[in-house]
């Protein structure tokens, strides 16, 4: 299994953001399309917690690591987890702050989660500015395939 280095994210990792709910997708019939809403947290004043998936490809070990944790904490919240929205840290390094800042994704790990990473919403604090950082992300998330949950047939996609 992928073992992540503690203190600095590679721009060759794979991260995703835990998907809860019914509706993933744009349309039903646009898989792909991710609705920005996964992204967006109304907890502006929270940064967007993402699960580091693997180096330049989704480890299904640590698929299969993350999966028990993320149906317990669907339970919680009454929402079914149906997988993660993965994304490509250099994808999400191309968002920009300001015209000399990029987003830099953060290595967060902690006892329950040793894959875990924070994404500072520095400069998305503002609602419209979060949707903006959302819709975004979404786009970058469409390059790759939703990582389904390790009982479930893992996509390939990344």
């Amino acid at each position: 299994m992928w073992k992540p280095d503690k203190k600095k994210v590679s721009d060759k990792e794979i991260v995703g953001r835990r998907v809860f709910g019914k509706k993933i997708f744009r349309a039903p019939r646009e898989r792909g399309l991710f609705v920005p809403e996964i992204f967006y947290d109304t907890r502006l004043e929270n940064d967007l917690s993402f699960d580091r998936l693997g180096l330049k490809k989704v480890d299904k070990d640590v698929v299969r690591f993350l999966t028990q944790q993320c149906y317990q904490h669907g339970d919680m919240q009454n929402k079914k987890f149906v997988g993660w929205a993965a994304i490509k840290v250099s994808d999400i390094k191309k968002i920009k702050v300001s015209q000399s800042e990029k987003l830099e994704i953060q290595a967060t790990p902690n006892h329950e989660n040793p894959y875990h990473a924070d994404l500072p919403r520095e400069g998305f604090r503002e609602s419209v500015s979060a949707e903006r950082l959302a819709c975004q992300l979404a786009y970058y998330a469409s390059v790759l395939e939703l990582v389904l949950p390790a009982n479930e047939e893992t996509s390939e996609g990344a």
